[in-house]
């Protein structure tokens, strides 16, 4: 839903996906674990949803396996305490947090679909529970300021104590993205 998203098999912003079972997911990382002779996964995907991950942390805790894992997820407001707890215990080991700005109005534009101060909770919280937090961001979306920009800056640094790795890059526009489609 982001606008300035453009990846996979899709004319405009990005190809639908399916999630797999977390059953089936418990049974493609037995086998790759076994063939591989490997404990540490991560689970490359534009995103997984805090649902998933908290069913996933659960399905691997009550196997009583001993995986650890990292992902790709939205720091979305269901990242309470108590869930992310949850997310440790069933082997989180670091999540990387798609936060985009700090700026109330940028994140807006790009329809992030979560608050400044959601995204800042799922920060705190994922860090108290013991999980390594990546926060990914980027200046210069179209019509972003100095002091919006600004605000990025000032969000890594406030939370510098609970973010293990940060990524600031400039925003690059392509063609397919919703923001190069209708720039309005």
């Amino acid at each position: 839903k982001c606008a300035f998203c453009h990846y996979g098999l899709a004319k405009t912003g990005t190809a639908p996906y399916r999630e797999r079972p977390v059953e089936q997911v418990l049974e493609h990382l037995q086998e790759l674990s076994c063939r591989y002779d490997c404990t540490l996964f991560y689970f490359s995907e534009d995103s997984l949803a805090p649902k998933t991950a908290l069913k996933l942390a659960g399905a691997i805790e009550k196997s009583g396996r001993s995986w650890r894992w990292s992902t790709d997820m939205r720091p979305e407001k269901t990242l309470s305490p108590g869930r992310c707890a949850k997310l440790k215990k069933g082997g989180l080991l670091s999540a990387a947090l798609g936060i985009e700005s700090a700026s109330t109005r940028v994140a807006s534009l790009i329809n992030k679909g979560i608050t400044v101060e959601d995204a800042r909770a799922a920060v705190v919280n994922l860090a108290e529970a013991g999980v390594a937090v990546e926060a990914m961001c980027f200046t210069d979306f179209p019509t972003e300021t100095v002091h919006e920009a600004r605000a990025t800056i000032s969000f890594i640094k406030e939370l510098r104590e609970n973010i293990a790795l940060f990524i600031c890059g400039c925003f690059d526009l392509v063609s397919g993205a919703r923001v190069a489609l209708r720039p309005h």
